[in-house]
């Protein structure tokens, strides 16, 4: 009698594998959820099937692209675009999704100004630059 190959006993141990784990789904699918009644914990599982169903590799990978698309810092069109992008996909998914405002202090200037508070050579500008960037590119020098 000839022994069955590895491949082969690999195979009846994956089919065995995956028909254990049906029938253990399949039982823990009508047992009730833990502080869930019956009806319930059917809901539940309905919403819960609906919600992995939507989500895949893709998806996700969407959803970062588009997130990722805009600037999204806080008070501006970006982030209202984002959120807005957010709240759609939720409730594609069937889930009941409520917002909220707050209002919150975001320090943003209207302008910007710099002001030169001494005036510098061309020598001077150059011995600056190299402290603050030892590979910085010179700067042409016209006065010797």
């Amino acid at each position: 009698m000839s022994r069955p190959s590895a491949g082969r006993a690999l195979g009846v141990a994956v089919l065995c594998a995956f028909a254990l784990g049906a029938n253990a789904a399949a039982a823990l699918a009508e047992d009730p959820i833990l502080g869930f009644t019956d009806a319930h914990s059917q809901q539940q599982r309905a919403y819960e099937s609906r919600y992995q169903d939507g989500v895949s590799p893709k998806t996700i990978q969407t959803t970062s692209r588009a997130l990722s698309r805009k600037p999204q810092l806080v008070g501006t069109a970006g982030s209202r675009q984002s959120f807005e992008y957010s709240v759609q996909r939720l409730r594609s998914y069937g889930l009941d999704v409520s917002t909220r405002t707050y209002g919150v202090y975001s320090s943003r200037p209207l302008d910007v100004s710099v002001t030169m508070t001494k005036p510098y050579t061309l020598q001077e500008l150059r011995a600056t630059l190299e402290m603050v960037i030892p590979s910085a590119v010179p700067v042409p020098c016209l006065v010797h």
